[in-house]
């Protein structure tokens, strides 16, 4: 499942929405909750499932932090769900960043480099398929060196659980190279 837009970031909490095309920073109400998304993919009777967010996160206007800041919280991706390795999330951001639109590609930058990814650039070991660690891999290190290069400040692309080699999920295809 693919979901590139806005991220609500609850500043008490670290909880996450996401925000449709049409919704509102104002009116938040339109909002899904991030945690109500990973419960129903946890639920389905597959065995495994992979969540691509490319978002731009967010506090409500006027919400003030606990100590009083009114700037951003880092957002809480994991859940007791998404600790089961049933499912893993490859998320464009790993906490409070600033994310881009990445002007060559016609995308944010964390999913041009997907795409990419997903159209061979990834395929690391060149046997036709890309692998989730693969793709996760070569994302993370292109969102990372682009955002420095050309906006000058990270951007760094966060798997939850983190995707290593020895995980159960790092081999699963994600797509074929003709």
């Amino acid at each position: 499942m693919f979901f590139a837009g806005r991220g609500v970031v609850d500043p008490a909490t670290g909880t996450v929405a996401l925000l449709p095309h049409e919704g509102n920073l104002n009116a938040p109400l339109r909002a899904y909750s991030l945690r109500r998304l990973q419960s129903a993919l946890a639920a389905l009777p597959v065995q495994h499932a992979v969540l691509l967010l490319d978002v731009t996160l967010s506090i409500p206007p006027g919400s003030v932090l606990p100590d009083g800041r009114a700037d951003g919280v880092d957002p809480i991706w994991g859940t007791t769900e998404v600790a089961d390795g049933k499912f893993i999330q490859m998320i464009g951001v790993s906490r409070n960043q600033l994310t881009h639109q990445y002007e060559q590609g016609g995308h944010g930058l964390f999913t041009y480099f997907l795409l990419k990814g997903l159209s061979g650039e990834a395929d690391k070991d060149k046997n036709g398929t890309v692998v989730a660690g693969e793709l996760f891999e070569y994302a993370q290190r292109q969102v990372s060196m682009t955002a420095k290069a050309s906006f000058g400040n990270e951007q760094e692309p966060a798997c939850v659980p983190a995707l290593v080699p020895t995980s159960k999920a790092w081999n699963l295809p994600l797509g074929r190279v003709p």
